[in-house]
């Protein structure tokens, strides 16, 4: 299936600036939480890799090629209800992965471009009843899974 994200693909062109805030791969495998909220440190074009530090333990410095760096934007308007995403679990700087459950407002609707909320459930998040809690998490926080090489 061709990517109808044209978004990702011109965010992706350029390289993330220093101390931009980017979503980074830790891990090779696919697991939930092998993507991580970093800042970046350095980009070195000539080997096209990035030093990232991990927002959640800054002592953690991560060398990571080009392809495990995605820029993160509050741009949600090319989400839709049922979309299969990855997104930050409140309270976390870890991405899972999630379901659209509401198609996001414009933000042409008096909302400034950083309240942007996606409404999501997270696989795997029962509550002590049994249901699935549908949570809101700021759209900068969310990336299609067909963004980071998986199967939507």
């Amino acid at each position: 299936k061709k990517s109808t994200n044209t978004r990702r693909d011109f965010l992706d062109r350029e390289p993330a600036a220093m101390g931009e805030q980017v979503a980074a791969k830790l891990a090779k495998s696919n697991e939930d939480g092998s993507w991580v909220l970093g800042n970046v440190l350095q980009y070195d074009p000539s080997c096209q890799a990035y030093l990232v530090q991990d927002e959640d333990d800054v002592n953690r410095v991560l060398s990571l090629p080009y392809e495990d760096v995605r820029r993160l934007d509050d741009f949600s308007e090319n989400l839709r209800r049922g979309d299969r995403i990855l997104a930050v679990f409140p309270e976390t700087t870890s991405f899972y992965r999630a379901v659209v459950v509401k198609n996001p407002k414009g933000q042409g609707q008096g909302q400034s471009r950083n309240s942007s909320e996606v409404v999501v459930k997270f696989d795997d998040d029962e509550d002590e009843s049994g249901r699935n809690p549908a949570r809101r998490v700021p759209a900068r926080f969310v990336l299609r899974r067909s963004d980071v090489g998986e199967a939507d």
